[in-house]
C-alpha cells in the first residue's frame, strides 16, 4: 500500500528508507531522512510491518486488535515531522517477516525501488541494531533487492507493468559504533570502527528527531529504557556503513550519502 503525503519537494535526489516497524523510521535514521528531506530530497519510506506486536501504550491507547491502525496513525504523524513524501506499507505480519518467502517479500521492494528511483536505499544492517529478527530480516531482503532492481533477469513481469529495471547508486546500513552502543543505558549492538563509513552530521535536526520519535507514543514505554543522556547522543550523529556503490572513487570516510551524486 502506498500512501502519498502532501509535501512539494524537489526531484533532483532521492533517498529511499526500508525499516521494519513503525518508530523505526525515528529512533534510527531520523536527523539523516529530516536533514536530506528538508533540504529538498525526495524521501520515500518503506514499512514491512504495521508494529502490531508492539507496546500498547502506558496506559494503553489501543488494544492488541486496534494497534496496527493506531501505530500506522503514529507513523504518518512522523513523517510529517520529517518530511517524508511517500510510505510504502508492505503489510507482513509484525514478528514474522523471516518466515515469509524471500522472493514475496524481495519483490515487494524491488517493485518499490523501480517507481521510485531512489540513488541512495538505506535500511538497517545485518545485526539490526536492536537484534531484532525483523531488524535482521529487512536488511536481507533489501540487500538483494538493491542488486536484483537492476537485473533484468529478475522480476521480469514487473516491465510488463511499465517498470523498467533500475539501479541505485548506493546502499547502506544504519549501524552503530560499538563505543556509542556500549556508552547506553540499554545496549544495543555496534559494529567496529572499520564499518563506519559514513556520519551524518544531524545536531541541527536532532529536535525534530525527536519530536519524530514523540509521535509514537504507543512505544514511550520502550523509549524510556533510554536515559535523556542516551537521548542525546544517538540524536546529534548517526552512522552509516557502505554496502555498495556503483561510483568509480569512494571516500573512506563520508559526511553526506550523496556524496559524489548530484
Amino acid at each position: 500500500m502506498l500512501m502519498q503525503l502532501d509535501r512539494i519537494s524537489k526531484p533532483e535526489r532521492s533517498l529511499l528508507a526500508v525499516y521494519a516497524h513503525p518508530d523505526d523510521e525515528s529512533f534510527v535514521p531520523g536527523g539523516t531522512i529530516a536533514r536530506y528531506a528538508f533540504k529538498g530530497a525526495r524521501v520515500t519510506l518503506v514499512v514491512a510491518t504495521r508494529g502490531e506486536e508492539g507496546m500498547l501504550g502506558d496506559p494503553p491507547l489501543a488494544d492488541r486488535s486496534s494497534l496496527g491502525e493506531c501505530r500506522t496513525d503514529e507513523l504518518v504523524g512522523s513523517c510529517r515531522v520529517l518530511g517524508i513524501d511517500r510510505i510504502c506499507f508492505l503489510d507482513f505480519p509484525d514478528g514474522k517477516l523471516n518466515t515469509y518467502p524471500h522472493p514475496e517479500v524481495e519483490g515487494r521492494i524491488v517493485e518499490i525501488i523501480r517507481q521510485v528511483k531512489p540513488q541512495v536505499v538505506i535500511t538497517f544492517g545485518p545485526e539490526g541494531i536492536t537484534g531484532h529478527p525483523d531488524h535482521q530480516a529487512i536488511s536481507h531482503f533489501t540487500t538483494d533487492a538493491f542488486f536484483d532492481a537492476g537485473r533484468p533477469d529478475k522480476y521480469p513481469k514487473l516491465k510488463e507493468w511499465g517498470l523498467d529495471i533500475y539501479q541505485p547508486a548506493k546502499l547502506y546500513y544504519s549501524v552503530l559504533p560499538k563505543k556509542v552502543a556500549e556508552s547506553l543505558s540499554f545496549k544495543l549492538q555496534g559494529v567496529e570502527d572499520n564499518k563506519i563509513t559514513a556520519i551524518i552530521d544531524v545536531s541541527r535536526y536532532s529536535h525534530i528527531k525527536k519530536d519524530a520519535l514523540f509521535c509514537h507514543r504507543t512505544q514511550m514505554p520502550d523509549f524510556k529504557k533510554f536515559s535523556d543522556q542516551d537521548l542525546l547522543g544517538l540524536s546529534t550523529k548517526e552512522y552509516f556503513y557502505l554496502v555498495h556503490s556503483e561510483l568509480p572513487h569512494q571516500k573512506k570516510r563520508e559526511a553526506d550519502l550523496f556524496e559524489g551524486l548530484c
